[in-house]
């Protein structure tokens, strides 16, 4: 299976520069109507979609490649759409949301082992 980069070809979106936040953050804050800011939104997903293929690679072996997406884009949603450009960088705002939502699907996905004692005495209290 091809590599989760390759499998989505993150040359087709375009990092975000300095001024680019810049500029979008003065965007963010002139916007009036919903409209205009979830455009602005847009485009700061947009331009860390390559963040969240990024930080998924670091999940490769423990979550499936669907899965990382989709967690990762929704993680990156929620960061943007919560985003104050006063409080510092869109990149490092959405990397702790990203990673964190990552790591908590990871920690979700683990099998819990019961030993077999106390599932059978758990049972039993249930009855």
């Amino acid at each position: 299976m091809k590599p989760l980069s390759q499998r989505l070809g993150e040359d087709q979106f375009e990092p975000l520069t300095i001024e680019r936040e810049r500029e979008l953050a003065d965007k963010l804050r002139k916007a009036r109507t919903k409209k205009q800011r979830q455009a602005v939104r847009d485009d700061l997903i947009m331009a860390h979609v390559r963040l969240v293929v990024y930080i998924g690679k670091g999940y490769e072996n423990r979550l499936p490649h669907d899965e990382i997406m989709s967690i990762g884009l929704l993680a990156l949603t929620q960061a943007a759409e919560r985003w104050d450009p006063d409080k510092g960088s869109i990149y490092q705002w959405a990397r702790r949301w990203i990673t964190t939502a990552l790591t908590k699907a990871v920690d979700a996905a683990r099998a819990i082992r019961v030993p077999e004692a106390v599932a059978n005495e758990a049972a039993l209290i249930a009855l």
